[in-house]
């Protein structure tokens, strides 16, 4: 079964509890990320750019056209979607920030359900 996975976004290392659940149900982990952390240099470039990412462009085309087909063939392919509801990263920032609009709405549309990670 595919699955849109949410949790808070406090540092880099934040997704690797998801990743090691994900690897123990044998599902593949897709990671929806800002384009430009993309561009970032030294290990995180390498690591964002050789991790199963699906980037997301502040573009309304880009959001209403282009990323649900990128989620579409996730969920064909049974994978996880990992996406962190804030707009921004706040390093070390500890309370739990507000689901944004956008993550309801996609979940919503393509008729799925959302599995929050608390």
């Amino acid at each position: 079964m595919a699955a849109i996975v949410t949790t808070n976004h406090f540092k880099q290392t934040d997704s690797l509890p998801i990743k090691k659940l994900a690897n123990r149900c044998h599902k593949k982990l897709y990671v929806v990320i800002e384009d430009s952390n993309l561009k970032l240099p030294g290990f995180f470039g390498f690591l964002m750019n050789n991790i199963n990412a699906i980037p997301i462009v502040q573009s309304y085309q880009y959001l209403g056209r282009e990323f649900p087909k990128h989620l579409q063939k996730v969920f064909d392919k049974k994978g996880w979607v990992l996406i962190y509801p804030e707009q921004e990263m706040w390093y070390n920032y500890r309370k739990p920030r507000p689901l944004q609009k956008v993550l309801i709405t996609t979940q919503l549309r393509l008729k799925f359900r959302l599995s929050p990670a608390l």
